[in-house]
C-alpha cells in the first residue's frame, strides 16, 4: 500500500510538472491600441516627433512609458510579444482626428484596420501557445478636441457634453466590437484617464470637464456591458464566441495613481516640468533649453503628458494587479 502511494504520488508529480512546463510556452500577445500615452515610437518613426532632444526615444515622456514598464516585468519570468498600434494624436472617433495638422495620427479605426493587415501578412504570429490579448487607451485626444471646437464654434456646454459622451461610447465599442469580431477573445478597454487634472485645462473648465470625464465613465459602463451581451449570443464557432471586453475601472481610478507615488510629486496637476508652445506633434525650435532641471518632481513632463515616473506607478501598481485579477496576465510577477 505504502509503495502504491508513492507511486501515485510520484505520478502526480511529474503530471504537474508537465503543466507547469506546458503553461511555461504560452506566449502572451498584446495587441495595443490608443494615443500619445501608449505610443512607443509609432509617430516618431513616421514623422520624427515628438522631439528627441526632449522626449525619451521616441515616447511623450521624459522616460520609458507604461508599456515598457509592463512589457520588461512581465517578460522577466514570461514569453512576451508587444504589438503596440498607438500613435500620438489617436482618437476614437474618426471626426476627431485632424490629419492636417498631425498627418502621422490614427484613430481607432485605422489603428485596428493596420493591426488587421498585419495579422492578415503573418506578421502578428498565432501559435498553439499565443495568448492574445487587446488593450485599448482612449478618449482623452477625443474630449480635448471636441471640447475646442464646441468653445470655438458656439455649441453649448451640454450639448457639447453629450455628443462627446454618445460618440465616445459608440466609437469605443465598434473598436472593441473589431477586435473580438477579428478573434481576439479578451479585449481589454482602459478607461478615460482625469483629464480634467493636466495643467493643460484651465481652472475655471475644472470643474466642468470633470463631469465630463464622470459622464463617460457612466457611458463606457453601459456601452460595454451591451457589447458583452452581444457577444455572449455570438453563434457559436463564430470569431467572436466566447470573446469578452474587460472595462478595467474609471477615471477615478486612475485619478488615485499620481497622489499615490513614492517619492511624492511635489507638482501635481498645478503646473508641469515645461510647457509646449505648440504640440509635443511639432518641434519647437529652443524648446530643449526650457525644460526643469528635475523632471520627475512633476506629476506632468509637458501640459498633457504624465512623466515617466507616473507611468512607471500606472503600469506595475494599478494596471498590472487588475491585468492579474481578471487572470489576463500572468501572477506570478
Amino acid at each position: 500500500m505504502y509503495r502504491a502511494n508513492i507511486v501515485v504520488a510520484v505520478c502526480a508529480f511529474a503530471l504537474l510538472l508537465s503543466a507547469a512546463h506546458a503553461a511555461d510556452k504560452t506566449v502572451y500577445q498584446y495587441v495595443i491600441f490608443g494615443d500619445s500615452v501608449t505610443d512607443t515610437g509609432n509617430v516618431f518613426r513616421d514623422g520624427g516627433v515628438p522631439d528627441p532632444l526632449i522626449y525619451y526615444k521616441g515616447r511623450f515622456t521624459n522616460g520609458p512609458n507604461w508599456v515598457d514598464y509592463l512589457n520588461q516585468s512581465l517578460s522577466a519570468k514570461h514569453k512576451v510579444q508587444i504589438f503596440n498600434y498607438a500613435t500620438g494624436g489617436g482618437v476614437a472617433c474618426s471626426f476627431n482626428l485632424n490629419n492636417t495638422r498631425y498627418p502621422y495620427a490614427r484613430d481607432a479605426v485605422n489603428q485596428t484596420g493596420n493591426f488587421l493587415a498585419d495579422l492578415a501578412r503573418g506578421k502578428v504570429p498565432t501559435t498553439k501557445y499565443t495568448r492574445r490579448i487587446s488593450v485599448s487607451w482612449f478618449a482623452a485626444n477625443d474630449i480635448t478636441v471636441a471640447l475646442s471646437r464646441a468653445l470655438t464654434s458656439g455649441v453649448d456646454a451640454a450639448t457639447a457634453g453629450r455628443q462627446i459622451v454618445s460618440s465616445l461610447a459608440t466609437c469605443l465599442s465598434q473598436h472593441v466590437g473589431a477586435l473580438a469580431a477579428s478573434g481576439v477573445r479578451e479585449v481589454v478597454l482602459l478607461p478615460q484617464s482625469p483629464v480634467q487634472v493636466a495643467p493643460l485645462v484651465p481652472d475655471f473648465l475644472r470643474p466642468s470637464v470633470a463631469q465630463l470625464v464622470d459622464a463617460v465613465d457612466a457611458a463606457l459602463v453601459q456601452a460595454m456591458a451591451a457589447v458583452n451581451a452581444q457577444l455572449d449570443a455570438a453563434p457559436a464557432g463564430s470569431p467572436a464566441a466566447g470573446a469578452h471586453v474587460y472595462l478595467l475601472g474609471d477615471s477615478k481610478w486612475i485619478g488615485r495613481i499620481a497622489p499615490a507615488v513614492r517619492p511624492a510629486f511635489k507638482y501635481m496637476g498645478d503646473r508641469s516640468c515645461f510647457t509646449n508652445p505648440d504640440s509635443s506633434m511639432r518641434i519647437t525650435p529652443g524648446l530643449a533649453d526650457r525644460i526643469c532641471t528635475d523632471p520627475n518632481d512633476y506629476a506632468f513632463y509637458d501640459e498633457i503628458h504624465p512623466t515617466t515616473n507616473f507611468h512607471k506607478a500606472y503600469a506595475l501598481d494599478a494596471l498590472l494587479p487588475r491585468l492579474q485579477l481578471f487572470r489576463l496576465a500572468p501572477r506570478d510577477v
